[in-house]
């Protein structure tokens, strides 16, 4: 493989691999490792079709059976979302978020593959990285957030998570530190978005808003962003556990199509100083 990074925060292209083929055991790993390091991986010119792009994602784990409750799937593969924008869906998906934060555990790596492009351009993504946003933070900041938690929730207008958690049984609320550690990375990565984190509990509602905002400022920059224009047959592979991504809705009336999988994660654990130390609390 050759691997070619695209900014030096995150992102990289990598040729040289053919994903229609099955990885062996040692090319699966080095997959994932340069994912550990990258982030964000972007592979050019592939054209996957769906149970193809189903046995990629199970490189990094065992895909989510229902990953998403606003979008259809592709025909007898419920895992594989079939996420579609045209005149009579038209894009509303440009938000910075992380995918299934509503979930315990969420996403730990998606696979999202282009199916079609608007054909005057536009639709491109962006993912920015949640370990150079902890980074940016000061030091107070820091010690602040490390013991917080926040309520993240798939939006319901008006319902606080804590009572919906108790009366609707279905994987739509879950609780996450504010901080999060990444084992095979060895980093710590800020893990609240502004679609899905609600407030972070023990603040007061004024508080819990200033320092979410705040933080979501931080998240969003575009000093901390990589920009990936699509063509189809296009496949990014992204860390969930420590990125935010970026639709761009710029090509309204247009038609896009994209395949995206997202893979079953591990319980997220609360930083705690723990590359300060060696080891986790």
């Amino acid at each position: 493989m050759n691997v070619r990074p695209v900014t030096p925060t995150l992102g990289a292209e990598v040729q040289g691999l053919d994903l229609t083929a099955t990885l062996s055991d040692d090319t699966a790993a080095e997959l994932r490792a340069l994912l550990a390091r990258h982030q964000v991986l972007f592979f050019r010119s592939q054209p996957l079709d769906a149970p193809t792009q189903l046995a990629l994602a199970r490189a990094f784990g065992e895909p989510m059976p229902d990953p998403h409750p606003k979008f259809g799937c592709v025909a007898e593969l419920p895992a594989v979302s079939l996420i579609v924008n045209d005149a009579d869906n038209p894009p509303d998906i440009n938000v910075w978020h992380t995918d299934t934060t509503y979930r315990d555990p969420p996403a730990g790596t998606c696979v999202l593959h282009c199916v079609q492009t608007p054909p005057d351009g536009g639709g491109n993504t962006l993912w920015s990285s949640m370990y150079a946003a902890w980074e940016a933070l000061s030091p107070g900041m820091r010690t602040l957030l490390e013991p917080l938690t926040a309520w993240h929730q798939l939006p319901l207008d008006g319902y606080p998570p804590e009572l919906i958690a108790t009366v609707i049984d279905k994987p739509i609320v879950a609780r996450h530190p504010v901080v999060r550690w990444v084992e095979e990375a060895g980093r710590p990565a800020l893990f609240v978005n502004r679609v899905y984190t609600h407030h972070i509990e023990g603040l007061s509602r004024i508080e819990s808003r200033a320092i979410l905002a705040a933080l979501f400022e931080i998240a969003e920059s575009p000093d901390r962003s990589v920009r990936f224009a699509w063509n189809a047959g296009d496949t990014a592979i992204w860390d969930n556990r420590c990125t935010q991504h970026f639709a761009v809705a710029d090509y309204q009336g247009a038609r896009r199509v994209m395949h995206r999988v997202a893979v079953t994660g591990e319980p997220v654990v609360a930083y705690r100083g723990q590359d300060r130390r060696g080891a986790p609390a």
